[in-house]
């Protein structure tokens, strides 16, 4: 091929780009206001329909305006086959753009685009449409613009009718072909952001209906690889049948970057995982970036494909052969930008192609290569191709070599093994030979060293002074003898104190014409003609084969070996299957144990191939081979996961005025703060990559109807200390929207306050910030997650344990749920537990037992007597039967005898239809009663909210810690349960692990927790608390009278009364005063 750098003319096809007379020179920016065609990149995709047929040129950064808005909708033009404009296609005007680029406003038509070489459709890709789901136009460009199609076909691009998510950029590639033995042609677009690898989607076309359907869909097998970033079309096998050669090019692996799909069609026609051949590039080169169908360049009528590799160096471009049998892997021409002849290479040589024309006229099709990054074009032109025919004779000579029997046929007088061919050649009958010229024909043979070895075990009797494995020579051949075999003998000596006799001697023969090579013309010159510089077929002009030795095989010289393979490892444990267990951490390498046995005859070149993952490393020699022998070896991580919980304060009170809802205006009015508290300890030995705590909150009191009174007033996200996140749904977080109104006195609880456990500590970062109505509010220094929803309701206490992908809430009948007790539970991840942690008992406020077998430990009671009331008490009732499962380990009892509240209370009902849970009186070992009332969630007696708590990368010995801040609702308990001597009220928290990670631990006793808030009243201020009888003021007034009674009569009798001293205002010694001279 020649190397050609281009100068195109200058083909305007904007005619609306000025009012003027048309200036061929001169292009004017449009005056149109409506329209911006600055840095549109007009020509970003070009495409001719073939010979005589329409060219398609687009630009898709072209922008209307509409008010103070810009569109980016993008436009493309077709052309006539005399490059004169013909029409502009602006398949996104008109379309709804109210929503931006959730609708049509960043289109992007003309990003790519196809021109079909048959039926005259022109294909548009669109990839912005709907947040760049991306869409597909087809437009029937028929000449006759009576008859033709007018439809505006399109592929789906709404939600819930689009084949593709947001941000899959469909449309990014197009191509079209016959892919199905009953459809003439169907349209294929590709999706390179779809499902993460990337997409391609097989549509056809219904008449007269816009939208298209979709046929198929294939997928890539690497995560952000990119596949289908380009496609091409092609029959490279030569059916009829179009095939279909997609790139991938971010495709990695270890030693490779970039990749491309062929796929060759089947008589049924494409099928979903249907068969296909990965062809890969060097590493960070962007294999793939470009493909192009470049015709049959070798006219053996199989049409050929490039693939560009701009980042490979300067851009290399690779020339790929179609076959009989499909694609030839082995690539047939590598063009390197280094090796182009001109003073400096072009960077990015193979950023883009076309091919497939005969830009010269010599028969032969040529290819275009575009350098972006230097603005350059590079044409190169196909040769003329020679056939010729090639082979090596006689086999028998250069077969079963004796290695202990010196000399050969052409020298046995030698003192060292030798053996010796011919190689002969011929040329084919061939337009491309001119009889009038001769031909200078150069052939090369190499032994081994060509396969990467160092040094090679034979020698040429005529090779080469510094390379004796090496032959060389030329010949010419006249006009008159160029269809005739020309032969050259060969001796070849085997070299002394060899060792290796067993393994074949690998040789190639490369046959080259000798010519000068073409002359870069400068500006304005002829081009040079090619017939001039034919080129041989390398097909043949290629040929490898091999010299063998001679083998102890018996008389048929077929070696009839039996091959035993045995392999065992050195562990011990197994798993349930019975296959050897690699425990992370405890373990560091894996010994195989290999016995290889061979019970027939001698097995010559036998190897050991033994398959192992890029992440293990081996500590002895790595053998070549092939006999399979599979062993499973299951690697797991162990990780010992522990949960406890914990409640502060352990003991608030509640009491005060009842306040209804509508009257609360500040948090500080709900109630006390409580803290939740819950954390996950991880004893190894391996690393927790990633574990979920579910968690059951206790928001409400169980009433029996949707809506019921607030128990646990949620006041902000949970937060997590450790690498992890809560994701609960918004409206369980304050959804009262209630204010801070003074933080100043009411420290937050999670400044280092003392606990039994001690993992809490006051390094979780709290802020305290003012508004500018003079309140404030405290912030955690944790991420929120800006995720979906993710949390459910359960209602009476039924929690969906394994719906944490739900974004719903939702509320379960609990007659349903109570029908399937305990084992109704559904745990992801993880094994089904019912009990306690062993911390349990840590967070109880004095320890009971429970003494009586009775399982019932608290009742529903309802003034109503409607059925629904009814079958409510009867459902809550057999849920609240757990008994002793709800108070764990404690030391409790039940008093059968308690019946209801005291008589002397009485209390009116609110809502009469509306059940009520009832306390119990508790009686521990010492004799001590209290009335408690318990509220939780799998009891029944609370209505829950479930959320989870992800946490990653939990190291051996470390913790992560999860908080909740809530608010005790005060009314609630004070209006409800004034009498009570405790409300208990627990949340529950669960371990779950992600099932696709092999994580597993033995023991799981201590997967399940609860955190218990043990509110008492606080008597002073809980009204209609029972107080002392009136009988007994009564009696102690009377009392009281009495005994001072007593105290007085017994006081007079002792005279306490009488005066010892004589009062002198009574004793008469007083003398009247003489009043006028009177007594």
């Amino acid at each position: 091929m020649q190397y050609l750098y281009l100068v195109l003319a200058r083909v305007v096809v904007d005619f609306r780009s000025t009012r003027m007379p048309f200036n061929r020179f001169d292009i004017f920016p449009p005056n149109f206001k409506e329209e911006i065609k600055e840095d549109q990149w007009l020509g970003v995709t070009v495409r001719s329909g073939g010979k005589g047929r329409k060219v398609m040129v687009c630009a898709h950064r072209y922008v209307r305006k509409v008010s103070e808005n810009r569109w980016g909708q993008g436009l493309c033009y077709t052309l006539s086959q005399l490059l004169d404009w013909d029409q502009d296609w602006q398949p996104c005007s008109g379309e709804p753009v109210r929503q931006a680029h959730e609708q049509y406003g960043f289109c992007q038509a003309g990003t790519n685009g196809f021109l079909t070489p048959d039926d005259d459709v022109a294909l548009i890709g669109a990839p912005g449409p709907y947040t760049w789901r991306g869409t597909v136009y087809a437009y029937n460009i028929s000449e006759n613009f009576l008859e033709r199609d007018k439809t505006k076909y399109y592929v789906p691009v709404q939600e819930r009718e689009s084949p593709v998510d947001k941000y899959s950029y469909l449309g990014f590639s197009t191509t079209a072909g016959r892919f199905f033995p009953d459809e003439k042609t169907s349209f294929v677009a590709g999706a390179p952001r779809s499902n993460g690898t990337g997409q391609i989607f097989f549509f056809k076309r219904i008449p007269r209906q816009s939208l298209m359907k979709v046929q198929l869909s294939l997928s890539g097998d690497v995560f952000a690889s990119s596949y289908g970033y380009e496609l091409a079309s092609a029959d490279i096998n030569g059916d009829g049948m179009t095939d279909l050669v997609v790139g991938a090019p971010f495709h990695y692996a270890k030693n490779s970057g970039g990749a491309v799909y062929v796929y060759i069609n089947s008589p049924m026609g494409f099928q979903a995982n249907h068969p296909f051949t990965k062809l890969t590039g060097t590493a960070e080169s962007r294999f793939g970036f470009a493909i192009a169908n470049i015709g049959d360049v070798n006219l053996d009528g199989f049409e050929d494909i490039a693939v560009g590799a701009p980042y490979e160096g300067d851009g290399v471009v690779y020339i790929y052969l179609g076959s009989k049998t499909g694609l030839i892997e082995k690539v047939a021409q590598v063009i390197r930008s280094e090796n182009l002849n001109v003073v400096q290479p072009p960077k990015t040589f193979g950023y883009s192609l076309s091919g497939g024309l005969d830009m010269d006229r010599n028969g032969y099709p040529d290819l275009l290569v575009g350098c972006y990054s230097d603005d350059k074009i590079v044409m190169i032109r196909a040769r003329p191709i020679v056939d010729i025919e090639t082979r090596v004779e006689p086999i028998d000579t250069f077969t079963n070599i004796d290695p202990a029997t010196p000399g050969c046929k052409n020298n046995s007088q030698s003192s060292e093994v030798c053996f010796s061919f011919s190689a002969c050649f011929r040329m084919k009958k061939s337009k491309s030979i001119r009889r009038e010229t001769s031909l200078e024909l150069s052939y090369r043979i190499e032994a081994e060293t060509f396969t990467g070895k160092k040094f090679s075990r034979v020698y040429f009797e005529n090779g080469l002074a510094d390379r004796p494995n090496v032959v060389k020579k030329d010949t010419a051949l006249s006009s008159s003898s160029f269809f005739d075999f020309h032969c050259f003998t060969e001796t070849v000596y085997l070299r002394e104190g060899t060792t290796d006799i067993q393994s074949p001697i690998a040789f190639r023969m490369t046959y080259s014409l000798v010519q000068p090579s073409p002359k870069l013309p400068k500006a304005g010159a002829p081009l040079p003609d090619m017939a001039d510089y034919p080129i041989l077929n390398q097909q043949e002009a290629v040929r490898e084969f091999e010299a063998t030795f001679l083998k102890d095989c018996g008389s048929d010289d077929l070696c009839q070996c039996e091959l035993y393979l045995n392999i065992t490892t050195n562990m011990i444990a197994k798993d349930d299957d019975g296959n050897p267990l690699f425990i992370l951490g405890e373990q560091k390498e894996i010994l195989l144990n290999i016995a290889v046995t061979n019970l027939g005859e001698p097995a010559y070149l036998t190897s050991l191939t033994v398959e192992f993952q890029l992440s293990l490393n081996t500590t002895s020699e790595d053998l070549a081979a092939r006999n399979d022998f599979n062993v499973l070896v299951r690697v797991v991580m162990q990780a010992e996961l522990s949960l406890s919980g914990l409640a502060h304060p352990e003991l608030p009170t509640y009491g005060g005025e009842i306040r209804g809802e509508s009257s609360i205006r500040f948090l500080d009015e709900i109630g006390t703060r409580v803290d939740h508290v819950y954390q996950v300890a991880n004893d190894g030995p391996s690393t927790a990559n990633r574990l979920t705590i579910v968690i059951d909150w206790p928001y409400q009191v169980e009433n029996g109807r949707a809506q019921g009174k607030w128990l646990l007033y949620l006041t902000e996200r949970p937060v997590v200390e450790g690498d992890g996140e809560c994701v609960i749904a918004d409206g369980a977080i304050n959804p009262l929207k209630l204010t801070n109104v003074d933080e100043t006195s009411d420290q937050p609880l999670l400044y280092g306050y003392a606990n039994s456990l001690g993992y809490l500590s006051s390094e979780h970062a709290v802020t305290e910030s003012s508004r500018e109505d003079g309140t404030s509010s405290v912030m955690f220094d944790a991420d929120e997650s800006d995720g979906f929803s993710t949390a459910g309701v359960a209602v009476g206490g039924t929690v969906r344990e394994g719906s944490l992908g739900s974004n719903a809430i939702e509320e379960v009948d609990e007659e349903k749920y109570h029908s399937k007790g305990e084992s109704g539970m559904h745990y992801s991840g993880t094994s089904k537990t019912s009990y306690t942690s062993r911390e349990e008992k840590v967070f109880r406020s004095k320890e009971t037992r429970v003494e009586s077998s009775q399982s019932e430990n608290s009742r529903v009671s309802s003034s109503s007597k409607s059925a629904s009331s009814a079958v409510h008490a009867s459902s809550s009732s057999s849920a609240l039967s757990k008994g002793a499962d709800d108070f764990g380990d404690s030391d409790f009892y039940v008093d059968e005898d308690y019946e209801d509240e005291p008589t002397g209370t009485k209390r009116r009902r609110k809502r009469d239809a509306e059940a009520r849970i009832e306390p119990r009186r508790i009686t521990d070992k010492n004799g001590n009663t209290e009335l408690v009332v318990v509220f939780d969630c799998l009891g029944g007696s609370a209505k829950c909210v479930q959320f989870r708590c992800d946490i990653r990368n939990l190291m051996v010995k470390q913790t992560a810690t999860v908080h909740i801040m809530a608010r005790l609702w005060n009314a609630t308990l004070v209006e409800d349960y004034p009498q009570v001597d405790r409300a208990l009220i627990r949340s529950r928290a669960r371990l779950a692990l992600d099932p696709n990670i092999p994580l597993v631990q033995y023991s799981i006793r201590d997967d399940v927790t609860y955190a218990e808030t043990s509110a008492l009243p606080d008597s002073l201020t809980v009204p209609g608390r029972a107080g002392i009888p009136w009988w007994a003021i009564l009696l102690g007034v009377i009392g009281g009278l009495l005994l001072l009674g007593l105290i007085g009569v017994c006081l007079w009798w002792c005279g306490f009364f009488k005066r010892k001293k004589p009062d002198f205002t009574l004793s008469g010694n007083l003398e009247r005063q003489r009043m006028n001279g009177d007594y």
